[in-house]
């Protein structure tokens, strides 16, 4: 019965037999990495890791399969569990509480013609999710109050939350609301979304660089870390006083880290 049960296996293989492709997965063109989903089942069943290409994909899938198969039935289970597990994981979004201790907004503007000065905006909080498989199902939102305003000259912060420009005191927070993510290119994103400054509201795209997503070295939790570089006119916003003397555009530069929340 043995012989038989491999000679099946075999004959299996030989007809090009391997993991069931997931639904409307499009097969890759030689030259391309494993996915996600690949390299979970080829180290899940014990398989090496392929070459790169997709020829080497392949043949590691195919071992994968033949070494699942050739258990008992109970570690053909447990392994597809895993398997499945792993897929679902491997595509599920992560959400992201944005630190406020590594999160710093920067407006810069032009002064005359003279020099280009600085404002920040600290003390951010939001929430960051991300799905690096599908980069269109992630999003962000952000609360940047105006207390965090620091542009290190004491008697300018306070001119700049009167009600010649923000108006503090009645509007204490600005918000940020993404609309749509997209990708742009290795490690890059467009994220579209809505600003909301003294209640108007306006679209803004931001040029977004992932800089890193991993573990944290100390409490090992999912952390990530994004650049992001947009233009606005503060005029769109109630904030136009001295324009166009004083630049009406203000460059925003944003360094944000954000981490997973403890299990």
């Amino acid at each position: 019965m043995r012989p038989a049960a491999n000679a099946t296996r075999r004959s299996a293989t030989a007809k090009g037999c391997s993991f069931p492709r997931v639904r409307g997965e499009v097969p890759k063109a030689d030259g391309d990495a494993p996915t996600a989903r690949e390299s979970a089942l080829i180290r899940l069943a014990g398989a090496p890791s392929p070459e790169v290409g997709r020829r080497g994909i392949v043949s590691g899938i195919d071992v994968a399969w033949r070494n699942l198969t050739s258990r008992s039935p109970i570690h053909i289970a447990l392994g597809l569990a895993l398997a499945a597990s792993a897929f679902a994981a491997s595509a599920a979004p992560v959400t992201y509480r944005i630190d406020p201790a590594h999160t710093d907004v920067i407006a810069q503007w032009n002064h005359l013609g003279f020099s280009n000065p600085t404002a920040h905006f600290g003390q951010v909080e939001g929430t960051i999710v991300y799905d690096a498989d599908n980069v269109a199902a992630s999003s962000v939102e952000v609360t940047i109050p105006m207390s965090g305003l620091n542009s290190h000259v004491a008697r300018f912060d306070e001119h700049l939350r009167n009600a010649d420009f923000f108006d503090a005191v009645k509007f204490p927070v600005a918000t940020f609301r993404s609309t749509s993510v997209e990708a742009a290119g290795e490690g890059r994103l467009k994220v579209a979304g809505s600003l909301t400054i003294k209640d108007i509201t306006r679209p803004v795209v931001l040029d977004v660089v992932l800089n890193k997503a991993a573990p944290h070295p100390r409490h090992h939790r999912p952390t990530i870390g994004f650049d992001a570089t947009a233009s606005v006119l503060r005029s769109a916003f109630g904030l136009g006083r001295g324009a166009p003397a004083v630049s009406d555009e203000v460059k925003l530069r944003i360094t944000t880290e954000a981490q997973a929340a403890a299990d």
